[in-house]
């Protein structure tokens, strides 16, 4: 489904600390405006050795964060060095409390 594909952890130059354990998606498609909304709650396992305090995520192209449950978030276009066509929305969602070692959390975003 191209909303799984679009939903993912952000690729960058460290390995990102976590695995995906649970995606929820709920979406209204609006066929008259050619839009799609929706929430994505995903449930990530801290895999690193440190606390972590971000979530990084990558949103297909055109697709805007509303909100990230309550959590403060920045979003940004990004070119993609070695495939200059491909932008996405990078998300980093800043959570409330680090997230200890081995730790998961929900995050939900609305978009």
């Amino acid at each position: 489904m191209l909303i799984l594909a679009s939903l993912l952890f952000a690729a960058a130059a460290n390995a990102v600390p976590f695995t995906l354990e649970r995606l929820e998606l709920d979406l209204a498609v609006d066929y008259e405006h050619e839009r799609i909304d929706g929430t994505a709650r995903l449930t990530v396992r801290n895999t690193s050795a440190e606390p972590v305090r971000v979530v990084p995520l990558l949103l297909g192209r055109l697709m805007k964060v509303r909100s990230a449950g309550g959590l403060q978030f920045e979003q940004n276009i990004v070119t993609f060095e070695d495939e200059s066509i491909r932008q996405v929305d990078a998300v980093t969602v800043h959570l409330a409390q680090p997230l200890a070692p081995g730790a998961s959390t929900t995050v939900a975003i609305d978009y």
